[in-house]
């Protein structure tokens, strides 16, 4: 592999610049402070993600300006491709590949890699362990990108269970629900009445010994399959032309797509929730990447609050932090392999909804091909 430009807009101290170079052993200097890092940075992002200097995206941006972007070109044994990244301030990221948007992270690591070793990584010798985990985990996702992922989702689930053990993220809106304006605009499923009344038969023991704790009711339990609008204060409902252009993406992505079958069997908490846990079957990861894809192609690309992967219920929700989170875990212990029974998913619910399914509007429904 072989990187052939680096075109830099307003990014760190750069206004614009482009750098061509050329193959074999290339050498940048310059006077201290003139940018040599910067170039090495702006061409570092585009291996793992992120900055080497553990900065945020918006820290990127040069001073007085509202957005930055970066973009590379390389060549390999048999094809050349071009990267780009904008970094709007106050906003999200955009990543290009060969021109197209790229909305999962996964989707562009691993075709430039690159390994950066500056004065500031001794640490990886005389530092803590920690130090050479993190360095080998940015190493492993470039070469295995599905590592992200898991990455990603080891790190959210340990600093939850900290938090748990804590007393867990309390959700003030449950005590003042008339406060709560956020709405959101999701696609969805629904368990069978049968699962959802061997989850009430669990949920009965946890009030009892749990009162103060908000438990899902029968009606309001669901998995989410995709955030097509994430949930925020006054968000209102597609309409007009725009609620006709989702439902025919929609239709559109969901054509060469089939129904399921999800094993909801045992839970898992959360540092604010406990979750039934489901299996599915590997469509429902093709049908989120085919909404993904079909709707960024529309122009209507998903916001997310996060990547959506699991499959779960979310059955309970903490009001006010755990007295004794212990307790609670060990309660939970109980039905960590419970079987909760299995459904065949045969439609797809599109919901206006608040932040737990009590007040909700079904927009429309999308039969799965069988």
């Amino acid at each position: 592999m072989v990187l052939d430009t680096l075109a830099l807009t307003d990014f760190r101290n750069y206004e614009n610049a482009s750098v061509a170079f050329a193959p074999g052993v290339n050498v940048i200097c310059g006077e201290n402070a003139a940018g040599k890092t910067n170039l090495l940075e702006a061409a570092f992002y585009f291996a793992a993600g992120k900055s080497f200097r553990g900065c945020k995206d918006r820290e990127l941006i040069r001073f007085g300006c509202e957005t930055a972007r970066a973009e590379i070109a390389f060549s390999t044994a048999d094809s050349r491709e071009s990267f780009a990244v904008g970094f709007p301030k106050g906003g999200r990221r955009k990543l290009f590949r060969n021109g197209c948007e790229v909305t999962k992270l996964s989707d562009y690591l691993g075709a430039f890699r690159a390994v950066v070793f500056t004065p500031d990584h001794l640490h990886l010798v005389k530092g803590a362990p920690e130090n050479r985990r993190r360095f080998l985990d940015m190493a492993i996702c470039q070469s295995f990108p599905r590592y992200v992922s898991s990455l990603s989702e080891y790190s959210r689930l340990l600093a939850q269970k900290n938090a748990l053990l804590r007393g867990g993220s309390a959700d003030a809106f449950l005590c003042h629900p008339e406060a709560d304006t956020r709405m959101s605009v999701v696609l969805l499923f629904r368990p069978t009445n049968e699962i959802t009344a061997r989850v009430g038969g669990m949920l009965r023991e946890f009030q009892t010994r749990y009162p103060a704790l908000y438990s899902y009711p029968a009606s309001d339990m669901h998995v989410t399959v995709l955030d097509l609008l994430r949930g925020r204060p006054g968000l209102q409902k597609p309409a007009g032309e725009t609620f006709g252009a989702y439902i025919q993406s929609i239709r559109r992505a969901l054509s060469a797509c089939g129904s399921f079958r999800v094993c909801f069997r045992g839970v898992t908490v959360s540092d604010g929730a406990l979750l039934v846990r489901g299996y599915s079957e590997e469509m429902l990861t093709y049908i989120r990447q085919a909404l993904r894809e079909g709707l960024c192609r529309d122009g209507l690309c998903p916001q997310e609050r996060y990547e959506t992967i699991s499959c779960h219920i979310t059955a309970i929700r903490f009001p006010v932090p755990l007295a004794e989170p212990r307790a609670f875990l060990k309660l939970a212990e109980r039905y960590r392999h419970m079987a909760f029974g299995v459904c065949t998913v045969r439609e797809l619910e599109w919901s206006f909804h608040d932040w737990y399914d009590t007040r909700k509007e079904t927009l429309g429904r999308f039969p799965l091909p069988s």
